[in-house]
């Protein structure tokens, strides 16, 4: 849900709905919707999908549903030096 994105305090750049059947968001927790859990993390998890009704212009939508979603991640995470994707994976020395 964040990977990515753009690296940027906003939330609405840094965090992504993935659109999906409703059988995933619902074993989910409605957690698709991941741009509106962060931007209203008070709101019930049943509730999200109103909130999205409402925010959807603004969010970054995935619409092609998970497996297609996480495909272009690891696609972007292969073709991306780590040095480009806003952090390392190396294991930093203590």
């Amino acid at each position: 849900e964040h990977v990515g994105c753009e690296e940027s305090p906003d939330l609405l750049k840094n965090t992504r709905t993935t659109l999906s059947n409703r059988w995933l968001h619902l074993i989910a927790w409605q957690m698709p919707y991941h741009a509106e859990h962060h931007l209203y993390p008070n709101v019930p998890f049943f509730r999200l999908s109103a909130v999205h009704r409402v925010i959807a212009e603004r969010v970054i939508v995935e619409s092609d549903g998970y497996l297609q979603g996480q495909r272009r991640i690891i696609r972007w995470l292969r073709e991306t030096p780590a040095d480009h994707q806003g952090r390392s994976f190396e294991t930093p020395v203590l």
